[in-house]
């Protein structure tokens, strides 16, 4: 079902597309000093800044904790990518906003999407209000993770998580253990949406990349082969070794090798 949706345009002429009972007028300011080279918006603190995006923690104000992400423009690749695959050209912030708006009427523990529109400059933006945890791989690196049973428990969480995930059609083409965050109760919730997509019959080699970026973000840290054996088994909903965990291995470990031979680039 869609989700409605009310537009704000305010005298600067940027559109804020709201869900109807989170309305976000009143962020307008924040949004158009998002852009602006001058930096006026009440940041607590700036969670990334690359060439091409930039996410800030607004200062709290009263209305809770906040995330603000601004797009500056839109990776070539990813464009040709969805118009090429007949998904049209939609901004990334419109994108990300749908995407949580269903993942959350799915159940699925995701940050909630207030609104999203674009700025004067050509820019998108998206606000947010987070899920609470520490990415993964903090999570691995602190003493939490020395207790194997804790380990076990995160990462059986995160099995069952990703299995329904796929199972109904996600796959989120950006799964990196950052993008995983672990709350104090050891549950896991999924981050970063602007380029996740949904498909009527999602194809083994998009679940397999998602699989192998997790792979590849946590590999020189806990858990070890044991425990990583497990996780798959879990995720295939299997309880032992056979022919088809042994192919979907092999083929997330190869392509967690690609990524590594990969020199990322900025953004």
């Amino acid at each position: 079902m869609p989700v409605e949706s009310r537009t704000v345009t305010n005298r600067e002429g940027v559109r804020i597309v709201a869900g109807l009972g989170e309305a976000v007028a009143g962020h307008e300011a924040e949004v158009r000093a998002c852009a602006s080279p001058v930096d006026s918006l009440p940041v607590r603190e700036t969670l990334r800044d690359t060439r091409h995006h930039r996410t800030v923690a607004l200062r709290d104000a009263g209305r809770g904790a906040r995330i603000l992400k601004w797009q500056r423009r839109r990776p070539p690749g990813d464009f040709w990518r969805d118009v090429l695959g007949g998904r049209g050209s939609s901004a990334p912030a419109a994108i990300e906003f749908a995407n949580l708006r269903a993942l959350r009427a799915g159940g699925f523990s995701v940050p909630d999407a207030l609104g999203w529109g674009r700025t004067p400059g050509g820019g998108t933006f998206v606000l947010l209000r987070p899920v609470g945890g520490i990415p993964l791989d903090d999570w691995l690196r602190s003493p939490l993770a020395s207790d194997r049973s804790a380990r076990r428990e995160v990462f059986a969480a995160l099995a069952a998580l990703l299995a329904r995930f796929h199972g109904e059609g996600w796959h989120h083409r950006d799964l990196y253990a950052c993008h995983v965050l672990v709350d104090g109760d050891r549950r896991p919730a999924l981050i970063d949406f602007s380029r996740a997509r949904r498909a009527r019959r999602l194809r083994s080699r998009w679940r397999e990349k998602d699989l192998a970026a997790l792979q590849f973000s946590t590999e020189r840290l806990p858990p070890g082969r044991a425990e990583r054996l497990r996780f798959l088994l879990a995720y295939l909903g299997k309880d032992r070794v056979d022919g088809e965990v042994r192919r979907v291995l092999r083929r997330v470990l190869r392509r967690a090798g690609r990524m590594r031979r990969h020199v990322p680039r900025e953004g």
